[in-house]
């Protein structure tokens, strides 16, 4: 890097120092006289072939053939990590490939650019160990995404550690920059517009190995598709096309540079896979749409059934068991409501309190069992005797309270008397052919809207004491 940033260095000069290192030179040699450069002619002598190949080149290969035995040398510590190297091969071999489809003269710094964006991993597995392994495994087994794991977990990402080392490492921006944005190309619109193509290429590269590498295949070529429509105008079947023949030429590549790629599928075999998770998918989104619909219809039953519920709970909270009839919790808050309104518009209501006269001997001769009957049919007849806005209320024992809203004490003496009677007049059920003659005392108080009672608790107390006006009267008779 220093020779050739001298700016007078020589052919001769970069040729010596490559022939001090044999291994290093062999391998150029190997990597110049491959199908991948396509020479004329072959290449023996390592000084021609920095004459032939030119300064860019060879610095290329150089950091190339440095980086993947760092990448064979850490893989040796972690299975996993292996693949990531594969992939980035992969990645370089393939920004080379879409620079030459774009023309783009930076053909080598695309796949060296490509090769070194994940150059990150490796020091985030150095602060890390076992941890960050686990988050590589998580990307190349689940398809999680890396950069969240990363940011979540330990703070930053490997592009963003990837490219603070090689600017460190004084490695040109044409080469560092590509690697800060190959996951998303956010921010990379201010570059100058040579840097900003080899972003697009290395984001493009990254995608591209998706497709090859990534548990979910069928979405990786989705997403390549959409963005190489996007960014390089590049239409389904010229994708489809593109990757016809990358794997051999990954394969041959990654061999050269010492790195052997073993098991990577052909791209007609990827689609298989891929049309197989669709199938797959189609199956999953069928059985979970069987399920949604069970859940559906359970919680629809849950909806129905506590519908139901809360149904059965508000009547226990508002109607007598027995008799059918609103309960005393209900009528209390329901008088109040409704005192609370006739005093405002001035409008009257009456209240009728009965009992039945001498249940107690009821009870003594027939039985409880035969006077809750007789006051479950107390309870059906008052609702059949009474108009449809009016309340009747088991209020406690055998005594009721019936409401009569907008109504006078007239009508109201009117109604007591109508109740009255066809309960005298009727006898209640007890055997075939055989009734109980029963009668009751009613007691009559009434509010003009104005004045007779301050409070519904007013109001009751009088029709109370006017019920045992009835009552002392000789009952089954009403009291006003």
């Amino acid at each position: 890097m220093q020779l050739i940033e001298g700016g007078s260095t020589q052919a001769d000069q970069i040729g010596d120092l490559l022939s001090a290192d044999p291994a290093l030179s062999s391998r150029i040699l190997k990597v110049v006289n491959s199908a991948f450069y396509g020479l004329p002619h072959q290449v023996t002598n390592i000084h021609k072939a920095v004459v032939m190949l030119g300064f860019d080149t060879v610095q290329t290969l150089v950091l190339s053939a440095s980086v993947v035995d760092v990448m064979v040398h850490a893989g040796e510590a972690l299975r996993d990590l292996r693949l990531i190297w594969e992939r980035s091969m992969f990645s370089a071999v393939t920004a080379r490939k879409i620079a030459q489809v774009l023309k783009n003269r930076h053909l080598e710094e695309s796949f060296m650019a490509a090769l070194l964006m994940d150059i990150g991993m490796l020091a985030q597995l150095k602060l890390h160990g076992d941890p960050y392994a686990r988050v590589i495994r998580g990307e190349l087994e689940k398809g999680q995404d890396i950069v969240l794991g990363e940011v979540t977990d330990f703070e930053v990402s490997h592009e963003r550690l990837g490219q603070c080392l090689l600017e460190r490492w004084n490695i040109p921006d044409l080469l560092s920059r590509p690697v800060l944005y190959h996951h998303d190309l956010a921010g990379s619109e201010e570059e100058p517009d040579d840097i900003r193509a080899l972003c697009e290429i290395t984001h493009l590269a990254r995608q591209a190995a998706g497709i090859f590498y990534s548990p979910n295949k069928g979405v990786s070529i989705q997403d390549f598709k959409v963005e190489a429509g996007r960014l390089i105008d590049m239409n389904a079947n010229e994708v489809d096309s593109f990757f016809r023949s990358i794997r051999d030429e990954v394969m041959d590549v990654a061999l050269q540079y010492g790195l052997e790629v073993r098991g990577l599928k052909s791209y007609t075999e990827i689609l298989d896979l891929a049309n197989q998770e669709l199938t797959q998918l189609n199956k999953t989104y069928e059985q979970l749409n069987r399920e949604l619909l069970a859940a559906q219809k359970r919680a629809e039953e849950l909806a129905h059934g506590l519908k139901l519920a809360n149904e059965k709970l508000q009547r226990m909270a508002s109607i007598d068991e027995l008799t059918g009839l609103y309960n005393r919790h209900y009528f209390e808050d329901f008088f109040a409501r409704e005192f609370s309104r006739c005093r405002r518009y001035k409008r009257p209501m009456s209240c009728i309190i009965l009992d039945i006269d001498h249940f107690k001997k009821v009870n003594d001769t027939y039985g409880h069992l035969q006077g809750d009957s007789i006051l479950r049919e107390l309870g059906e007849r008052l609702q059949n005797l009474l108009r449809g806005s009016d309340v009747a209320v088991r209020y406690g024992g055998e005594e009721f309270v019936v409401l009569l809203p907008e109504t006078g004490l007239y009508a109201a003496r009117i109604a007591a008397e109508k109740i009255r009677r066809a309960i005298a007049v009727d006898s209640f059920r007890y055997k075939p052919n055989q009734g109980l003659e029963i009668t009751i005392s009613l007691g009559i108080a009434a509010f003009d809207g104005t004045r007779g009672a301050d409070s519904p608790q007013d109001l009751l107390k009088q029709a109370d004491t006017l019920l045992y006006k009835a009552k002392e009267s000789g009952r089954n008779r009403c009291c006003f």
